[in-house]
Parts: C-alpha cells; structure tokens; sequence
C-alpha cells in the first residue's frame, strides 16, 4: 500500500486519521539525488529560501536627519525616504517589542560625502541615543553595504546621487559647474529591489550598460522618457513593484516595458552604446556561524580570545564582547566594562575590522552594531538560548550574581546607568579616551586594567579567582552579614565557583603588526 493511497478499511483501524496529507520532499531523497550529481563531477550546493526573515517588529515609527556641517536637520515624511549618497544621515526606528520601546539608530555614511560629515555623524548619534528613554541600539551602515535590517525599516528607498548638504555642494561646485544634487530631467539608471511585498528600494547605479545584470529590474530615465527593464533571472515580485517606484520617481509618467533582449536602439543610446553584463543568477548564501571574542588591551592593541561553545552566560558584565556574523558584528558592551561611551564601542569595532585580526581581509564598510547589557533585541538574542530574567532579576558584577544565584537571592544593588554617558566612578584611573601609546605611558595603571580589568599577566579577570579579589579588598558587609554567623565566607564559594581551567580552551588571536593604532 502506498502512501497518499490508502484504503478506507485501512484507515478504520486509525483513530484519528489526516484528511489531507501534506506532499513534501524528504530529506533521504534529496540527498541521494545531491550524490548522483556530485559523483558525476558537478559541484551540488542547496539553495537557501529567498525569503526575508522577520527581525523587528514593522509598526514602528521613522525619523530621519540630514547631517550637514557638524548639525542636523529632520527631513519632512516624504523627503525621509530619499537619500544621497554624497550625505550622511542618522535614522532613528522606534517599534515596541513584548512590551519593551526600542530605538534603533542607523549612521548611514554615503560613499562620496565629504570628511567633515562622516566625523560629525557618529558623536551626533550617539547625543540622539542617549537622549531617548527605551533600549537604544546604534549602528553604522554604509553606503552599497546595507544589511537587510536597515532596509526593512523603510516602506520605499530610493538612493539618488548627489548630496543635499552644504559640504557636499562645496566640494562639487569647486569640481564643476553642477550642483551636485539629483534633476529630475536628466539620465540616470535605478536598480530596483523587493525585499518584501511592501518594502522595495531604488538605487541610482553607473549609467553605463555593464550596470545591468540579468537577476534585477532597472529602471532607465532618459530626460522625459523612462524605460522599466526587466531581467530574464528577475523574480515576479520584482516586476509587481515597478508600479509602485515608478510613482515614486515620477508621478504621472508612463514607462516603456523593455524585457532582456528585445531593447531599443534608444535603450542603449541612453546608456552610451552596449556593452557586457553579468548574466548569472544571483542566489542568497548561507549564513556563516558566528564567534564570540572576549576583547582587551595590552599594550595599546587589541587583543581578542574566541569563546567557544558560547552562551548567555559568557556575557560576562565586566568586559566587551564582538559577536561576529562575517557580514555584521555586533560589539557587546557590558554594564560593568571599562568602555563608558557608544563612539568608544564603535572605535573598538572599527579597530576589529581594521587592523585584520581574524586575517580574513573584512571590510572596514562591514556593518557594526553596539548592544548595550541590559538593551538586547530580539536580532541580537537569537544567537543565543536567552533567558530574558538572568538580567532582570540580577544586578552587581559577575561575582555577586553568582553568589546570590549560589544563596537563592537577588542583590540589592544599584543598577549602573545604562546610558554609556558618564565614566565609571568605580575606577577613577580609567578614562573613556580611546587606549594610545601614549596613555599608556602616562597612565600604566589604566593601561592594565582596561577592558575587563586585565592583569599584568594579560589574563581576564573572568580568569581569575574572585577570591584572590576578595583577599585584596573584602567588601564591606551589610549590617544583616555583620550580626549573622551563619554566614558561609565567600573565599570559599569562590574557589567552588571559578574553577582554574574555566578558560583553558580558548585561543587567543593577537595582532601580529606590533605598531601601535590609535581609535
């Protein structure tokens, strides 16, 4: 008897049986069919679902400001939805998520906007986050770089060249007679993009013909007259939302469909005469694993230990953690760590991506994301099997969480300000300026203790023994401990609790160019 072809007498002697019955493809099937392939030499790979996954709640609200001379300036609803990329810009998205106001702040830094912009736009970012009450998240996108999440915010996006900033006009006015912002007469080409049925971007590519390429839709404004082109690998949710851009980029003009192949004379005459473009189908790739690196300075560089196997709990309060996703990286900042400002947390992600540690060759432009203890979203959680009430529920350093978890109690401790504004009164040697050679000759006593309170000897202090700790400077007990003799000592908690070998596995990835960087 086959399945899908059962009699009734057969399914009598079932007490429940589907009436319907889901035809799939099983996964021995599909392998056995991978392996015919592959023994006759062709290279099987499978192809992910090109299917948006659902990071943040879609009903939030948008703003957005123009950066322009050291100042910002908020773009009215319709404006929002234009960038340049001779500008930079700051957008703020907030949404609730299980009953949590978030804000999520984007620095876009467009490719051709000018020096003073871009230096501007992450400390005005940063003053814009800490202002807001909620959990913050701040990032920094660029220009042809964008991840999803940053898409996905946006109902429609079109990114024009040319800037609107007063900088950028300068700085195209000294080149030519232009003044540098977008016409909407003259030639130019959009690549068009859906990342969902209601979220789709335009963005102003090359006019040349080699821009083209066959798994995208493009639209051609040739001075009055526009030409939709569809490519023949191009998705049919491409070609539904030309409708929708082309009454975005001009309202009330009729465009000439053009399929790949069957173009104009007029087409090319457009695009300065034909030319060779990519024709391959463009698929979405696997994710890569992430990595977590625990990170500290020695000596003025930066060095990183993998934590391996990781989970919530190696997000230790006292240090920095970079989660690293390849094509994004996310700079955990602990509440307890010696980084007391979100521009000192995105130096340090720069610094990862800079000077190569990982010996991978990443982009600068890679994405980074600066979570704050306390701030998780949900993109960010997902990563981990997390347990919202470990940080709820518990406040101090890592050893007064454990050891109230040790008692079955919660300290009762001040919770630290959140906010990254103000340096820790906790140590006063440290300084929130970012670790240079020089700091560390004038301040060696800062120097060893940055991130994680590191020791001469270059080990975390999640490494050490709290009890050596407790030996150096015991804390003050509370009048409830003083009149108590049932008490346990913590010196012998501690040595239960931190096993020497906790951190023997991890390996340690430490820059090889000896020179010192500053941030």
């Amino acid at each position: 008897m086959t399945e899908g072809h059962e009699t009734v007498d057969f399914k009598l002697h079932f007490q429940h049986w589907p009436t319907l019955v889901e035809m799939k493809l099983y996964d021995a099937g599909r392998e056995k069919v991978a392996a015919i392939f592959k023994h006759q030499g062709y290279d099987v790979t499978e192809i992910p679902e090109d299917k948006p996954q659902q990071l943040i709640s879609y009903n939030g609200t948008l703003n957005v400001w123009l950066v322009d001379c050291g100042c910002t300036s908020l773009l009215s609803t319709e404006e929002q939805e234009k960038l340049y990329s001779g500008d930079c810009y700051i957008v703020q998205y907030s949404y609730v998520e299980d009953g949590k106001d978030y804000h999520l702040f984007f620095a876009w830094y467009g490719k051709d906007s000018v020096k003073e912009d871009s230096v501007a736009t992450a400390s005005l970012m940063s003053s814009l986050a800490n202002s807001v009450k909620g959990h913050p998240v701040v990032a920094q996108v660029f220009d042809g770089r964008e991840p999803e999440l940053f898409f996905s915010i946006f109902k429609s996006l079109i990114i024009f060249k040319g800037g609107r900033s007063a900088g950028h006009k300068n700085h195209v006015v000294q080149k030519s007679d232009r003044n540098g912002c977008h016409q909407k007469d003259e030639v130019a080409l959009f690549r068009v993009q859906v990342l969902r049925h209601d979220c789709v971007q335009a963005i102003e590519v090359d006019l040349v013909a080699s821009s083209l390429n066959s798994s995208h839709c493009y639209i051609l404004q040739d001075g009055g007259s526009f030409f939709t082109w569809l490519g023949s690998l191009s998705s049919p949710s491409d070609h539904n939302m030309f409708d929708r851009m082309m009454n975005k980029l001009c309202p009330f003009k009729q465009s000439l469909l053009v399929r790949e192949g069957s173009e104009p004379d007029d087409f090319w005459k457009a695009l300065g005469g034909r030319s060779e473009y990519s024709k391959e189908k463009r698929v979405k790739s696997w994710p890569t694993d992430p990595h977590l690196y625990a990170c500290r300075f020695e000596q003025g560089l930066l060095k990183v230990k993998e934590v391996f196997s990781f989970c919530q709990d190696d997000l230790a309060t006292e240090e920095t953690l970079i989660l690293d996703c390849k094509n994004e990286i996310y700079v955990w900042v602990g509440l307890h760590s010696d980084v007391t400002s979100k521009e000192q947390a995105l130096n340090i992600g720069k610094m990862f991506l800079q000077d190569g540690i990982l010996h991978d060759r990443r982009s600068i432009e890679t994405t980074v994301y600066i979570i704050t203890e306390g701030d998780e979203p949900a993109f960010f959680t997902d990563f981990f099997k997390w347990d919202s009430s470990k940080q709820s529920s518990m406040v101090g350093n890592s050893f007064e969480r454990k050891l109230a978890l040790l008692k079955g109690l919660s300290p009762k401790l001040e919770t630290p300000d959140r906010s990254m504004r103000r340096p820790s009164p906790r140590r006063p040697g440290v300084s929130s300026e970012p670790s240079t050679p020089e700091h560390q000759q004038q301040q060696p006593t800062a120097a060893r203790r940055a991130f994680g309170s590191a020791s001469a000897s270059g080990r975390f202090a999640r490494e050490r023994s709290p009890a050596a700790a407790l030996a150096a400077s015991p804390p003050t007990p509370s009048p409830k401990s003083r009149s108590s003799s049932s008490t346990s000592t913590p010196t012998a908690v501690a040595r239960r609790l931190f096993p020497a070998s906790l951190h023997a596995s991890e390996a340690v990835h430490v820059l090889s160019n000896g020179t010192a960087r500053r941030r």
